[in-house]
């Protein structure tokens, strides 16, 4: 996956590979993701998740299909809008 940042929040990293944060932290668990604690966040190196991703044999030319919540939000909607006037 490519990235453009060196760290991610556990939301950030939850929302960028599709899991839930129970499955995060049973990761974090399985030592499969590495994290870092600044103070009282904890962080994900982007590292971290590239090595994870290649564990799982994902390429590194991954990238989500939506790079937030709004632009699936305003997907379902321009969806909804387009099957309901059909």
């Amino acid at each position: 996956m490519t990235t453009d940042r060196a760290m991610y929040s556990v939301r950030e990293f939850c929302r960028r590979n599709s899991i839930g944060k129970t499955t995060f932290y049973e990761l974090v668990k399985a030592g499969s993701v590495v994290t870092v604690k600044v103070g009282s966040h904890t962080l994900v190196p982007a590292a971290s998740e590239s090595a994870w991703h290649a564990s799982l044999g994902i390429s590194s030319v991954y990238k989500p299909v939506y790079k937030n919540i709004a632009d699936l939000s305003e997907r379902k909607r321009t969806r909804a809008n387009r099957v309901g006037h059909e």
